[in-house]
């Protein structure tokens, strides 16, 4: 017969790790940690040895293992198995401090970029060296294909140009034409979108780039803007490279109508 007061029922056990009773239920129920017994009034029994196995489930929980890696360690538990799961998971937590690293200074180039949009001056054109950008490119997107699947080409491009750390936002997206003269209409544009170097299919080269921004969205902005570029470059006696990128600056994260988005176009400078 079962001494009570050898065991702990599961209430006192939760309450000693400050866990709920529903989590040694369900421990219970994938068989990760079964009671010692369970009496004729159904009450989960818990022996002292059991109290110390559970404090190691919770470490390594917390330390952010799965509870099937758990689960097998907790079966074979001895320093050769247990060495090569801590240094998968000091490889883990490496990997997803890099990775938060990386989203921080994301998130704070993106804040920095938001704070500027005050000081954009509309319509003005201006001149900047501008650093090569790695970059990934869709296909060929003619204009005359539906708006659907236009959009499902943009969406797609930012699927696979996104890593697990990245929000799509950050992506740094736009649209590209290419065009011998900026009054001609293209027949079709492509996506860009930043990347990983390991995702790169284009690298945008450094250069010096016209820059302008617009009150208007991609489709219009170059048209819109063509006259105005074109005296510019006339008066600097300066020549445009066929590629031209919009890019949008202001959009639904910070507007609810597309009347006021704002989009920048950068072409670069033949020197």
């Amino acid at each position: 017969m079962n001494e009570k007061s050898h065991y702990l029922y599961a209430r006192e056990l939760a309450e000693l790790y400050d866990i709920s009773k529903q989590t040694l239920i369900f421990y219970d129920k994938i068989n990760l940690l079964k009671p010692a017994f369970v009496g004729s009034n159904g009450y989960r029994m818990y022996s002292f040895k059991q109290f110390f196995i559970l404090g190691i489930i919770l470490d390594l929980k917390n330390m952010g293992l799965h509870l099937s890696d758990i689960q097998d360690f907790i079966s074979n538990r001895n320093t050769d198995s247990l060495i090569p799961l801590l240094s998968k998971q000091i490889k883990n937590l490496e990997k997803k401090r890099a990775m938060i690293d990386r989203l921080c200074y994301r998130l704070q180039n993106e804040v920095i970029r938001l704070k500027g949009h005050s000081d954009i001056k509309l319509n003005e054109i201006s001149l900047s060296y501008l650093e090569s950008e790695n970059m990934i490119l869709s296909e060929k997107i003619p204009f005359c294909e539906s708006q659907k699947n236009r959009f499902i080409a943009s969406a797609e491009l930012l699927k696979n140009a996104s890593e697990d750390d990245c929000l799509r936002s950050l992506l740094g997206a736009g649209f590209v034409f290419e065009l011998d003269n900026l009054e001609d209409e293209p027949e079709y544009y492509k996506i860009f979108s930043n990347a990983s170097v390991n995702k790169t299919t284009f690298q945008r080269p450094r250069s010096i780039y016209l820059q302008m921004y617009v009150n208007y969205t991609f489709q219009n902005a170059l048209q819109l803007a063509a006259p105005a570029i074109k005296e510019f470059c006339q008066s600097l006696n300066i020549k445009l490279g066929k590629q031209v990128y919009i890019r949008p600056v202001k959009n639904y994260w910070t507007s609810d109508t597309m009347d006021t988005f704002i989009s920048k176009i950068e072409i670069p400078v033949i020197t």
